[in-house]
C-alpha cells in the first residue's frame, strides 16, 4: 500500500514541493518586472465585451497571472514560447500617437528556454527584445 503521507513528508523535507497556487500581478509601478518562464494563456471576456488574455508564467516566486492590456495583447501572445524564460517590465503609461488613448506600455525581453539556460548559464544575457508601443 502506497503512504501518501510518507512521500509528501520526503518531498517537504527535500523542498522538491511545487505550489500550485498562483498570485495575480496588477501593473502599477513603473519599473515592476516578472522574470520566469511562460507557460500558458487564457483567452477572458472583458468588461467591455472584447476579449484579454490572461498570462500564467512560473517565477522565483511561484506561479504568477497577468494581463498586459490591449494594446500590448495583441501582439505579445504570438511571442511568447512555452518553456523560454522571458522579463516583463512595465513602463508606464502612454499615450498612442494614432489615436490619442492612453495604454499600458511595455519592455518584453526573451531570456531564452529553460533547457538553453540550463546547460548554458552565459545565454541568459538574452537574445531578442520587444518593445510594444502602439
Amino acid at each position: 500500500m502506497t503512504n501518501y503521507a510518507k512521500i509528501y513528508q520526503e518531498a517537504k523535507k527535500a523542498k522538491t514541493m511545487k505550489s500550485l497556487g498562483t498570485k495575480y500581478v496588477q501593473w502599477s509601478d513603473e519599473g515592476q518586472q516578472i522574470v520566469g518562464a511562460y507557460l500558458s494563456h487564457l483567452q477572458l471576456p472583458s468588461r467591455n465585451g472584447g476579449v484579454y488574455n490572461q498570462y500564467l508564467f512560473d517565477t522565483d516566486d511561484g506561479l504568477i497571472k497577468f494581463a498586459l492590456g490591449a494594446a500590448v495583447d495583441s501582439e505579445a501572445h504570438e511571442y511568447f514560447e512555452r518553456g523560454c524564460v522571458y522579463a516583463i517590465t512595465y513602463q508606464g503609461k502612454e499615450r498612442s500617437v494614432a489615436s490619442g488613448n492612453e495604454f499600458k506600455n511595455f519592455t518584453i525581453e526573451e531570456v531564452g528556454a529553460v533547457e538553453e539556460l540550463a546547460a548554458n548559464p552565459d545565454k541568459a544575457e538574452g537574445h531578442g527584445q520587444a518593445n510594444h508601443e502602439k
